[in-house]
C-alpha cells in the first residue's frame, strides 16, 4: 500500500493528502528481497515465464491460421437484417408497431 500512495503522492496529486511516519520520520517504501535482504532494483531482476511455450513477450508457437468459425472478437453481420431498415428485422414496408 505504501508503494502504491508514493506513486499517487507522485504522480496523481500536487501536494499529498496524507503523510506517513514512523518513529516521527517521514517512511520512504522500497523493495527488498525476502531471501537475502538486499534492495531490488529493475535491473536486478530476471522474469521467466513458467507457461509452457510462451516467454515474456508472449506464446512461442506460430501464430494459428484464422479459423471460418466466429470468435468472441469477431464482427458479425446478421442476415436477417434489411440492409434499407434502420430497425433489425424489419423492412421498410412494414408498418412500425401501434400504426
Amino acid at each position: 500500500m505504501h508503494a502504491l500512495r508514493a506513486w499517487g503522492d507522485k504522480w496523481a496529486v500536487g501536494e499529498p493528502p496524507l503523510r506517513a511516519e514512523h518513529h516521527g520520520h517521514p517512511i520512504h517504501p522500497y523493495v527488498a528481497c525476502a531471501t537475502c535482504g538486499e534492495p531490488v532494483r529493475p535491473d536486478d531482476l530476471e522474469l521467466i515465464s513458467t507457461v509452457p511455450d510462451w516467454d515474456i513477450t508472449g506464446p512461442k508457437r506460430p501464430a494459428q491460421p484464422p479459423s471460418d468459425e466466429p470468435s468472441a472478437t469477431t464482427p458479425h453481420r446478421h442476415s436477417n437484417l434489411d440492409e434499407r431498415s434502420p430497425i433489425p428485422g424489419r423492412s421498410e414496408s412494414e408498418p412500425a408497431a401501434g400504426s
